[in-house]
């Protein structure tokens, strides 16, 4: 998986043209980016809205592993709270602390 810069307009020469590009990254909400002019890749930032949403999953898998480790399941509960904690980590980091795009 490589790493593009993350940018709404081309880090290397500032132009708004882009033809899109399938992402390399295991989770993305948007198409990567060429740029016309110099031909650089670079992804455009996460959605502010992708964080919460993230956070929300992460929170109901939590809640429920949560309200059936009341009831004596400990297994689903050990199982499934590792992915929600998961899910919920990377949507607070996406929403509270996005990164942090190139200026253009």
């Amino acid at each position: 998986m490589a790493d593009y810069s993350i940018s709404v307009a081309c880090p290397k020469c500032r132009c708004r043209d882009y033809t899109k590009a399938t992402p390399d990254a295991t989770i993305a909400f948007k198409m990567d980016r060429v740029c016309k002019r110099c031909g650089t890749r670079y992804t455009p930032p996460t959605p502010r809205w992708a964080g919460g949403l993230f956070m929300l999953c992460g929170f109901l898998i939590l809640g429920i592993n949560a309200f059936r480790f009341q009831e004596g399941l400990t297994m689903p509960f050990v199982v499934l709270a590792f992915p929600g904690f998961i899910a919920f980590a990377y949507g607070l980091r996406y929403l509270f602390f996005p990164t942090r795009p190139v200026d253009v």
